[in-house]
């Protein structure tokens, strides 16, 4: 559980960092915008984990797809998902 919470923390720390780089080009004015951007990062990156394992339950044991097919279908949404956050909820410009 320790190795599954660190490797899902440093990859959404990577995930930000390119995210913020390169993806959406955003530049922090001070550091509270940067940190906050992070912590709304970090909390829609926890929803969509939430997301990920309630259609993983949904998809497996109500609707009783394979595990393949499932996956793939909520790996899409929260693909999906990941990218709206990030641009609308996240990075947003304000100008």
């Amino acid at each position: 559980m320790t190795a599954t919470i660190i490797s899902w923390f440093l990859a959404n720390v990577f995930a930000f960092i390119t995210n913020k780089l390169w993806v959406f080009h955003s530049k922090s004015t001070s550091r509270f915008a940067y940190w906050r951007e992070f912590l709304r990062f970090m909390l829609f990156r926890l929803f969509a984990l939430a997301i990920d394992i309630s259609c993983m339950y949904l998809l497996r044991e109500w609707i009783q797809l394979g595990n393949g097919l499932a996956k793939v279908l909520t790996q899409i949404l929260v693909g999906v998902a990941n990218y709206l956050f990030s641009k609308f909820l996240v990075f947003r410009h304000v100008s």
